[in-house]
């Protein structure tokens, strides 16, 4: 202390400035507590961690304080408790505005929620209703969420998605077997709203060994169809030699598209899984299918009168050019 004489420093200082604490440091050093009476200089005299000393200078005297290691007005009845020196809501309680003897009273209750209810506003805002719940008056985070909530209040302040691949040790396959695993077919964990999936971004993944942490492809059993299997467009061979007129739009220009051949426009419609291009079974004439339009490239609207349309129907005109009757519907008309 800066006045050393214990007898008269109340005087000055009330008892509480009196440092309960005190610690031999360098002997050679002089602080303002010492400076005084070096019969006590090398000691320092502070506070019980952990609160910390406080000053204040009195007639060019510096005094020193311990601030209160008491919470002060922690009203335990109201579900208070005293942490770090703070006043703050008992676990799993919530702050909440209650009248009590007819005066809003802030308290902290077990009681937070009911079913279909107001939702805290961040979650509102975020969207996020459908994963939050209200159980037994509190509200919980649903599968792969975490509530986070105010440390004082107990107030949700804001929910958050759970990464399980970063927070899980293993989400889909021993450390071992996804560190040495190379290639495309390896299983990588993706977060997900919610949850996280283990796949190949390349390959569908049908199931994986979790001892190699490889993805195993899903094998196709059946043909989805007579112009596409599960390796592609089916293999067809059609005529290469002559241009074709598709009735497939192009959508930059609302035109009918044209097509170096027949086979070219049937693996395009293949590809592209086109159900509407083509018959339900596989016709004899390729040209009865509804993705052909007619032999040679696409012409402009009002040029109909060029066209030769098989069968011997005469082309119809139309904003995108002219077009041939769909030979499957006519001859299912002849009928």
């Amino acid at each position: 202390m800066a006045d050393v004489n214990f007898n008269k420093i109340a005087n000055k200082f009330s008892p509480e400035y009196l440092m309960p604490f005190c610690i031999n440091i360098d002997a050679k050093t002089a602080t303002p507590q010492t400076a005084v009476n070096p019969k006590i200089r090398g000691f320092e005299c502070t506070c019980p961690p952990p609160s910390k000393r406080t000053e204040r200078t009195i007639l060019r005297q510096t005094g020193y304080t311990c601030r209160d290691s008491q919470c002060g007005p922690c009203d335990v009845s109201l579900n208070y408790e005293c942490v770090d020196l703070k006043c703050r809501c008992k676990k799993d309680h919530t702050a909440r505005v209650r009248e009590i003897n007819g005066k809003d009273t802030t308290v902290c209750d077990l009681f937070e929620c009911t079913v279909g209810g107001a939702l805290p506003p961040v979650i509102v805002q975020k969207g996020l209703q459908a994963n939050i719940l209200c159980k037994n008056d509190r509200y919980q985070a649903a599968p792969g969420w975490t509530l986070v909530r105010d440390n004082t209040t107990g107030m949700v302040t804001d929910l958050i998605d759970i990464d399980e691949c970063t927070v899980l040790p293993e989400p889909c396959c021993p450390k071992a077997a996804a560190a040495t695993c190379v290639g495309s077919n390896c299983v990588k964990c993706t977060n997900t709203p919610g949850s996280f999936t283990c796949g190949s971004s390349s390959i569908v993944c049908g199931s994986y060994d979790k001892n190699t942490c490889q993805c195993q492809e899903l094998s196709c059993t059946t043909t989805t169809s007579w112009y596409y299997d599960c390796n592609g467009p089916a293999s067809l061979k059609l005529p290469t030699d002559k241009r074709v007129c598709s009735r497939i739009l192009d959508v930059d220009t609302n035109k009918f598209m044209s097509f170096q051949s027949a086979q070219a426009l049937f693996e395009y419609s293949a590809a592209r899984k086109c159900d509407c291009c083509f018959l339900e079974t596989k016709p004899t004439d390729p040209t009865l299918n509804p993705f052909f339009n007619y032999y040679g490239p696409c012409l402009d609207s009002g040029k109909e009168a060029e066209v030769v349309c098989e069968g011997g129907a005469k082309a119809v005109k139309t904003l995108a050019g002219p077009a041939c009757p769909i030979r499957a519907k006519a001859a299912e008309a002849q009928k």
